[in-house]
Parts: structure tokens; C-alpha cells; sequence
């Protein structure tokens, strides 16, 4: 009996604990983040983002409207990055609008622009540069030490972040049903050694 009760907590602390550091983490803002460990385009990400879920809500690559945001993001996700990491600005609607996927303008122009509606930006030096021209570069990167650079549309980045709205609940779904099935298997274990005692 006593070796069935500690290969159930076993088995318990072996498939939730993974579940509990996997999930996305809550924000300064309320909202919530995680960091996507994948190779692919700002246009996959994009895609990507949008089809995940976290509590009912539907995810998009992460907008940083401020500097606690930011500094969320570098100090909780981005540490330990494969490579930089996709977030949510792109000028790919108008050529020079800087925006976040949500819609809001935040920066007009090249590396001589000027923010716009008193949003945040954190451009590594000479950033936005379109590539030295030609409208190519429309996805924004975090690079390693924080700072963002517009890229080109055929390169990939090792990661992405993803954003949900703030909506809490008690328990996801996932590891709710997750957590049934692992008593149900207990309990079960439990009956058939109580039944050959």
C-alpha cells in the first residue's frame, strides 16, 4: 500500500510539475506571457501565436507598450532564449508605420523617426534601418541584450513571445483534466492492491 501511495505521488509530481512550468506567466499589465521555443519567420510566429490558447483566450505575438513590460519579458522570458525572440511590432501593413499587431502606432519612421502616442520603444541603435532600404525588414526582434531590430522577411528567429488577455481562472482546462486522470489511475492502483491484500 505505502509503495503504491509513493509511486502515485511520484507519478503526480512527474506530469503536473512540467504542466505548472510550461504555463504562461502573468505580466505587470495582467495579461499573460510565454516564450515559443521554435525556429520560424515573424510571419509564422504571427500565425502561430494566434493559434494558441491559454485560458479561453486566444494568443498574438506580445505588443510592449511600456518599460515594466519590457523589462518583464527580458528579465522572465527572454533570459536563456535559443536566439532572439519574435514579438508582435511590424510596419508590414504601411512601409515606415511601426505598429503592434493589436493596431496601436508606436513609432514613425526609420532610425530618425520619433515614437508616436506616447507608447514605448526600445530600438537598438540605427533601428528601425529597413535593411538599408527597400521595405523588406517588417518584423521586430528582441535581441540579447534587449534591445529590438527590425528584420527581413526570409529570416527566422529560435523563439517567439505570445501574449494573452488577463482573464483568471482557477484551474486551465488541460491540467484540471490532467489532474483527474492522474487520481482516477490512482484511486485504481489503489483498489487493486487493497483487493490482493
Amino acid at each position: 500500500m505505502k509503495r503504491t501511495i509513493s509511486t502515485a505521488i511520484l507519478l503526480c509530481t512527474i506530469l503536473l510539475v512540467p504542466l505548472a512550468q510550461a504555463a504562461p506567466i502573468q505580466g505587470p499589465n495582467g495579461n499573460f506571457y510565454e516564450r515559443v521555443d521554435v525556429t520560424l519567420l515573424w510571419t509564422n510566429a504571427r500565425d502561430a501565436a494566434a493559434l494558441r490558447t491559454f485560458q479561453g483566450q486566444s494568443g498574438f505575438l506580445a505588443t510592449i507598450l511600456d518599460a515594466d513590460t519590457q523589462a518583464f519579458l527580458f528579465q522572465n522570458l527572454r533570459v536563456g532564449a535559443p536566439a532572439d525572440c519574435w514579438f508582435g511590432g511590424t510596419d508590414e501593413a504601411v512601409e515606415g508605420e511601426w505598429r503592434w499587431l493589436t493596431g496601436e502606432l508606436f513609432w514613425l519612421g526609420d532610425e530618425n523617426g520619433s515614437v508616436q502616442n506616447s507608447l514605448y520603444e526600445n530600438w537598438n541603435s540605427g533601428e528601425p534601418n529597413d535593411g538599408a532600404g527597400g521595405g523588406t525588414e517588417e518584423g521586430v526582434e528582441m535581441r540579447s541584450d534587449g534591445t529590438w531590430n527590425d528584420l527581413f522577411n526570409t529570416s527566422t528567429n529560435g523563439c517567439y513571445f505570445v501574449e494573452y488577455l488577463g482573464v483568471v481562472r482557477a484551474v486551465p482546462i488541460a491540467p484540471a483534466a490532467m489532474i483527474l486522470t492522474v487520481l482516477l489511475l490512482g484511486a485504481l492502483g489503489i483498489r487493486r492492491l487493497a483487493k490482493h491484500a
